[in-house]
């Protein structure tokens, strides 16, 4: 059996789903998940699991194999900001993985714990179709203001999808890992489209509407936020634009992988992280994309 660390927001829990899933069926295995970060309240809120997969959690007593268990919440979060060991041996960490080396080397009797992001679109495009249908939105988690939005999307192929994340990015840690986008980047993307659409309405998925009313030039826009959508929700709906303008946010990457348009128009930003940027994204865009400078 494979386990994977499942950690991070929607964006980097589907990468992860991706990659296990993957590589749990070319070598004819089974897989689940370890959802500790979420039982501990550890950071980001559990999202996949309110799309169309069944999300299997590795049992405690396997668990205990790979990973020191906690007793509460409180003892989680302590090991972790005193760096105090949380892994006990036989873990596959990303940086160390290699697949041909796995596959060669794999002893099927064993389990094995993966712990890692997987931001890489290489691991699964032999599944996409399967996964893309995996993702769909569960009905059970759509309202009213989403299904009035989406027909107002697909009323209007023109309309543009644009993601801006500032809140969380611009903490001391992630300031030091991710590009600050700047106005000029959304402002030139959405001149790009507006050289190329006669009319549109430009759809705001943002958690900072102060930043975007005072950098933005807009024009027919709608703040998506006004219809208190959940996670879930924003993230489908975003998916569902032919012309989409990402943040360097795997929430709206993912947005853009999921979109079923043969000739959608999808908008990246050149400088992406602040370190081997070119590397990573080598890993995250598709020949698709159209790349700005930012």
């Amino acid at each position: 059996m494979l386990i994977s660390n499942l950690k991070g927001g929607l964006g980097n829990q589907l990468f992860i789903y991706s990659f296990i899933y993957t590589l749990a069926k070319n070598i004819s295995t089974s897989f689940s998940f370890d959802l500790s970060s979420y039982n501990f309240n550890l950071g980001k809120s559990l999202e996949i699991d309110k799309v169309n997969i069944v999300l299997s959690e590795v049992d405690k007593k396997m668990l205990s194999e790979f990973r020191y268990n906690s007793l509460s919440t409180i003892h989680e979060k302590l090991k972790r900001k005193l760096g105090i060991k949380i892994y006990k041996g036989n873990i596959i960490l990303e940086d160390k993985f290699d697949e041909i080396t796995f596959k060669k080397e794999i002893k099927y009797n064993k389990n094995y714990y993966f712990d890692g992001y997987w931001q890489n679109i290489k691991y699964f495009l032999s599944d996409y179709e399967k996964l893309n249908k995996k993702f769909q939105i569960n009905k059970d988690f759509i309202g009213n203001n989403y299904l009035y939005l989406l027909n107002l999307i697909n009323s209007d192929v023109n309309s543009i999808a644009i993601h801006i994340r500032k809140s969380d990015y611009l903490n001391k840690k992630n300031f030091k890992i991710y590009e600050n986008l700047s106005d000029s980047y959304y402002n030139n993307a959405i001149n790009y489209f507006m050289e190329k659409l006669k009319k549109n309405k430009i759809y705001i998925f943002t958690d900072d509407n102060k930043w975007v009313n005072q950098n933005l030039i807009l024009k027919n826009a709608i703040f998506v936020s006004k219809y208190n959508l959940n996670t879930i929700e924003e993230f489908s709906l975003m998916s569902n634009f032919k012309n989409i303008i990402l943040s360097n946010s795997t929430f709206s990457l993912w947005a853009s992988l999921l979109n079923n348009y043969n000739e959608k128009q999808i908008v990246v930003p050149k400088k992406w992280f602040k370190n081997n940027n070119e590397k990573k994204t080598s890993k995250l865009f598709t020949k698709q994309m159209v790349i700005l400078e930012n």
